[in-house]
């Protein structure tokens, strides 16, 4: 974690303006820190896709979570029970050992937040398969997440990431991820990176690692200098130098 309080001092140092009125942390530093934040979130988007960083390097961001699926072998993320918003899933547990009760479920339809239940351990993890693949699954024995021959002892799970199956509108929260073989109205973890959350007192602390501390001030500078009408600032642009950085200083 980084404390709000360290990067505004940092930022305050830089711009000499210790001990000064001159800038305000509601009207100044607050935007351009949690501006700072989306744009480190668009960096570490671009280190995931070219393969330069792996998500679990997070940690301060990655969260462990149990649901019980639906009869249809989906469940949904609703960010208002979960108390996070969902950035990436990084995997997906079936057949699942855990601590805690698990929540009743009203209706066999709807898949359940398992609000007081812990993930302890599981022998299997679904492999993350594509709408297509998830058709063509149902035509080949030998794809992840088949159900064609049954071999129970040989089965490997899959799971298509989330969308919206609810086509009649019934659903609270339709967008779900759907797991083959079918695991009905059974308990399922999924680990994930949540997306930080926004910063709102100078007394909150940035859930990101401390390494990246220099990164946050230089980039939130960046924005001030844009608001005071620097022209030569750079701000969204994500040069190969600065994913560079950010993988050295995740290393």
């Amino acid at each position: 974690m980084i404390s709000v309080q360290a990067i505004v001092d940092r930022m305050n140092f830089e711009l000499d303006s210790e001990g000064s009125d001159r800038y305000i942390f509601e009207r100044d530093h607050l935007p351009a820190i949690n501006a700072a934040q989306d744009w480190l979130v668009s960096l570490f988007n671009t280190a995931f896709a070219e393969n330069k960083l792996s998500e679990e390097s997070l940690r301060e961001l990655t969260r462990t979570r149990v649901w019980i699926t639906s009869n249809r072998s989906t469940f949904a993320f609703d960010a208002a029970a979960v108390g996070d918003y969902l950035w990436t899933v990084l995997a997906v547990f079936p057949e699942i050992t855990y601590s805690g009760v698990l929540e009743a479920q009203p209706s066999l339809t709807k898949p359940v937040y398992c609000t007081v239940v812990v993930f302890l351990d599981s022998t299997e993890q679904a492999k993350r398969i594509t709408i297509e693949e998830y058709t063509e699954m149902k035509r080949s024995p030998f794809m992840a997440g088949s159900e064609i021959l049954g071999w129970a002892d040989y089965k490997e799970y899959a799971y298509v990431n989330f969308m919206d199956y609810d086509t009649a509108g019934v659903l609270t929260d339709p967008v779900e991820l759907r797991i083959a073989p079918a695991i009905n109205n059974l308990p399922v973890a999924m680990s994930y990176l949540k997306y930080p959350t926004t910063i709102t007192l100078i007394t909150d602390d940035m859930e990101f690692p401390q390494t990246l501390t220099d990164l946050i001030v230089n980039k939130a500078l960046q924005f001030i200098a844009l608001k005071q009408g620097d022209e030569n600032a750079t701000l969204y642009k994500l040069t190969s130098s600065e994913i560079g950085v950010l993988v050295n200083l995740m290393s």
